[in-house]
């Protein structure tokens, strides 16, 4: 009896020590339990190094004009992508530990020697203020997460995609478009677009004709979505043309104007390999595309000639259509639908 009581003992004795070393474990790195996981201010970061398994890796700086990629000439960055990665980590609450052990450090891929993704923020002054690794997948658009100063496994939601190492995920794609409801003019070669009482209006236009409002829109839609396809680098690394095939010049309700420069390139070779596909045509696949540049900056972009040639070719015909007999319109409008496309706020 005495035998088997000390074994019921030395069991007990046993649960206590697990016990203690569990809720131990969970202490170490359970802030998360009464406050934020991690907490990023934004304004107070200085630099962003992502690294992943394979020895990739990028670098992201930040100061007051915001975010760039220094790999990139210093290059903006996708300002939603930044902060999507940043929203996804700054005041999370996670629950508690899925595990505080080493071994499952490795086992989830967040040990400082096996993980998806190794993230260091640190500050404007240099100093680290964030080092955590992200790992496997745990479920739909979660990873399991451990700062590095901690034991503690979380498991956040947020996606592995939000945390590339690929520099051109984090280039902005969006760097010529325009928001062109904040526009007041839009010079192009062929015609001058003024905004008038909220619509737009090509200047000097014949009293027979009235502006095409659909075609304006459809226009400007094309100066809203304006992305560029390649960024060849600073325009002292791009032998550009002594001159510009043609400008345009947008003039917004407040500020300097902004003047694009289009330089259409060479067009490329033609293949003399018959075996390859002819899917596409000997005229689509020999169409030059074009070198583009800003007035506010000093980046060479190539953009395809599918969405430059449209700009070139407006013009004051394509952009209205005849009068009406007997019409006492006020040459602004086409119908009633078309006006108020133009004052979508595009």
């Amino acid at each position: 009896m005495r035998k088997f009581n000390a074994i019921l003992i030395a069991v007990l004795v046993v649960q206590i020590v697990l016990t203690v070393l569990m809720y131990h474990g969970y202490g170490q790195g359970n802030a998360a339990a009464t406050g934020p996981w991690l907490t990023l201010d934004q304004s107070k970061l200085g630099e962003l190094v992502i690294s992943d398994n394979q020895g990739g890796s990028v670098t992201l700086k930040h100061d007051k004009s915001g975010w760039t990629v220094p790999a990139k000439s210093g290059f903006p960055v996708d300002k939603q992508r930044i902060q999507g990665l940043i929203g996804a980590l700054d005041g999370v609450r996670p629950g508690l530990p899925v595990a505080v052990s080493k071994d499952a450090r490795k086992r989830f891929q967040v040990a400082k020697d096996k993980f998806q993704r190794h993230l260091v923020f640190k500050s404007d002054q240099g100093a680290v203020v964030a080092d955590l690794y992200l790992g496997e997948s745990a479920g739909s658009g979660r990873l399991y997460a451990r700062l590095a100063d901690q034991t503690a496994i979380q498991d956040l939601r947020i996606p592995l995609w939000r945390a590339s190492t690929d520099v051109s995920d984090w280039l902005d794609k969006g760097y010529l478009e325009l928001t062109v409801s904040q526009q007041k003019q839009v010079v192009l070669p062929n015609v001058t677009l003024t905004r008038t009482d909220n619509l737009w209006q090509p200047e000097g236009l014949p009293a027979d004709r009235l502006a095409d409002q659909d075609n304006i829109q459809a226009l400007l839609d094309r100066l809203r979505t304006l992305r560029w396809d390649s960024l060849d680098g600073k325009q002292a690394a791009v032998q550009l043309p002594a001159k510009a095939t043609f400008e345009m010049t947008v003039t917004p309700k407040d500020g300097k104007p902004l003047v694009y420069h289009f330089y259409q390139q060479p067009a490329p070779a033609q293949s003399q390999d018959k075996s390859k596909d002819k899917s596409k045509t000997d005229k689509e696949s020999t169409k030059p595309a074009w070198w583009v540049t800003r007035s506010d900056g000093d980046f060479v972009f190539t953009v395809s000639d599918e969405r430059v040639a449209p700009l070139m070719q407006a013009d004051k015909a394509s952009l209205s259509k005849a009068k009406p007999a007997n019409s006492k319109d006020d040459g602004k409008t086409t119908g009633g639908q078309a006006g108020k496309a133009a004052t979508s706020g595009h």
